[in-house]
């Protein structure tokens, strides 16, 4: 965005002005230049404006999104700029009592003054980008206005000769309801770089291709995506004969640590990777510094202030907040800044009436779901971490504890697994207002233990630890591209044994799912074709008891365990090579 140096008031004659200060742009406007990108300069710039509209969307909505107020700066750079009619924006839908903006650029809902939410400043990128691809506005200088002998709008005009997988990311931020466009920038951006990969091949949208630098630095998600080696490649960290200990598998990545005194409940990792935290029955969170991945060491002393058993751990998208929850019926929030990591909620934590088994962050960051065993989910506004507050009324339906929850790529969807043996799908466009979209995800096999979503498709896998006559219960995946009728894409996914799945984690960036096993192992399977999974190899072994949790590194060539051995150990060496089908 563009930044702005200073802000005054200056009295001229009967004139009181409000002057603001902003950096020069010499690069003139997008109006500009429209007409001499290529469909990747064109994705390169809705990269960018995607970005930067994340990053106002935490205080903002802009309202006048479109070529003439997309400016750049002299390297290039592009720069969103003129707020003159932008709105407070604190997580709840804007209303508006009179209509303004560029009508050409502006959603139905803004055309005629209704409720406003990001998704409107999401249609106006979707206009841009289907001006820059096709060379037309897709609704005429006037927008998409309702007809009045039908009170419908228009579908937009195919996008003819432009890619098919780049034509419906942007076909979708036009969707005449809020709903159903992308409900984040974020989103979004994921959205269009995977189909721009997909269509022009790994590194798309270097520099040295495009000409526009782009800076995405709050989206590291994106920068995997388009890092120029492609996003499937896994990359190893290199290992000395020394980093595996004799005997172990060769997928251990150095020792394993040591750090807890008891059983370990719960890891999670940093947004960048660098930092790794791990928790649980000592009533301690520790971070450990992942600088040198084969020989992390301790950073800082541990975090107190739980009374109980730590059960969950989550960082903020931003890595700025690390939650930590636990069987002292408390979500404490931290700022993990290294040695010095200070508690954010202060003396007054998020509270429940049961232990809180489960945490989990909201893709853009604001909203905290916390799950306990009072079976109530709460959210919480956490834009002020040191005075996070909560949002609308305890979400109930479950006749048990909450077990586990895990956002949607895209933050719309809430899915929570209880002791009841049920998965539950809420709506989270509004937080304020959330919809139990569907609650008749079954599970034969007991409590579900562990929900995860895949970050590159429409897939949620449940699991259970719960015994059954056959075995005990692994992984059953199901497409939720309709959160309202999910379908099962697989039969039950089952390890040797008798060991149930206590814990998952989807790669970030391939289709590899990992799955704690009670059996003292952490099992991979390939969910390429999420109709027939297949197992990755042979199973990870060096827990001498429980596997209490997985979670992969956000470059997906680090897999981190937690058991009840009182260790955290860490795996490489993983490949993305799908094997070849049975049958």
């Amino acid at each position: 965005m563009v930044q702005v140096y200073d802000s005054f008031s200056q009295i001229f004659g009967q004139h009181h002005l409000q002057v603001v200060v902003m950096e020069y742009l010499p690069g003139a406007t997008l109006n500009g230049r429209r007409e001499r990108l290529s469909p990747e300069q064109s994705c390169a710039v809705g990269l960018a404006v995607a970005a930067g509209l994340n990053h106002a969307h935490q205080r903002l909505l802009h309202r006048d999104i479109k070529p003439a107020n997309i400016m750049f700066a002299e390297d290039n750079t592009l720069k969103v700029g003129d707020f003159g009619l932008a709105k407070s924006y604190v997580g709840q839908a804007v209303h508006t009592d009179n209509v303004v903006g560029t009508q050409a650029y502006m959603a139905p809902e803004q055309i005629t003054a209704g409720k406003l939410t990001p998704a409107t400043d999401i249609y106006a990128l979707g206009v841009v980008l289907y001006q820059l691809l096709t060379g037309q506005l897709p609704f005429g200088p006037k927008g998409n206005i309702a007809r009045p002998e039908t009170g419908a709008g228009d579908q937009p005009p195919a996008m003819g000769a432009v890619d098919d997988r780049i034509a419906r990311v942007v076909l979708r931020t036009l969707a005449r309801r809020p709903g159903d466009r992308y409900s984040s920038a974020a989103e979004l951006a994921l959205a269009l770089a995977h189909a721009a990969t997909d269509a022009y091949g790994p590194g798309w949208a270097d520099k040295a291709r495009t000409g526009l630098p782009l800076h995405l630095t709050d989206l590291p998600e994106l920068i995997e995506i388009l890092r120029p080696t492609g996003p499937n490649v896994i990359r190893t960290p290199r290992l000395n004969r020394s980093d595996t200990s004799r005997g172990s598998d060769p997928r251990a990545l150095g020792a394993p640590l040591r750090g807890h005194e008891k059983p370990v409940h719960a890891v999670a990792f940093s947004p960048r990777g660098k930092i790794l935290a791990s928790a649980g029955a000592d009533q301690r969170v520790q971070l450990w510094d992942l600088t040198a991945p084969v020989s992390p060491r301790p950073l800082g002393g541990p975090l107190q202030g739980h009374d109980g058993t730590v059960l969950s751990l989550a960082f903020s998208p931003s890595g700025s907040i690390l939650a930590s929850a636990g069987a002292d019926r408390t979500v404490q929030l931290w700022r993990p800044t290294g040695p010095t990591a200070l508690r954010l909620s202060g003396r007054q934590p998020l509270e429940h009436a049961g232990q809180v088994s489960s945490v989990a962050f909201s893709p853009n960051g604001r909203i905290l779901a916390s799950g306990s065993r009072d079976t109530a989910i709460r959210l919480w506004d956490v834009t002020d971490p040191t005075a996070p507050r909560p949002v609308g009324e305890p979400l109930l339906g479950h006749q048990g504890s909450v077990c586990s929850l895990a956002f949607s790529r895209s933050g719309r969807i809430l899915a929570s697994g209880g002791a009841d043996q049920r998965i539950r799908l809420w709506d989270l466009t509004e937080p304020t207002n959330p919809q139990l979209i569907h609650d008749r995800l079954g599970n034969q096999f007991g409590q579900v233990d562990a929900v995860a979503f895949s970050r590159r498709r429409d897939t949620l896998a449940g699991a259970s630890a719960g015994a059954t006559r056959v075995g005990r219960a692994t992984v059953t995946l199901w497409d939720v591209a309709d959160p309202a009728d999910p379908r099962p894409l697989s039969q039950p996914m089952r390890g040797r044994g008798r060991a149930g799945v206590n814990a998952m984690a989807f790669s970030p960036v391939a289709e590899i799912l990992a799955a704690a096993a009670f059996d003292k192992v952490v099992r991979l399977w390939h969910t390429t074709n999420p109709a027939a999974p297949q197992p990755l190899g042979e199973p990870l072994r060096g827990h001498t008891d429980r596997v209490r949790s997985v979670a992969f590194g956000p470059q997906g060539d680090i897999l981190a365990s937690a058991g009840e051995d009182g260790t955290v150990r860490l795996w490489t060496r993983f490949t993305t090579t799908a094997p070849p089908q049975r049958g």
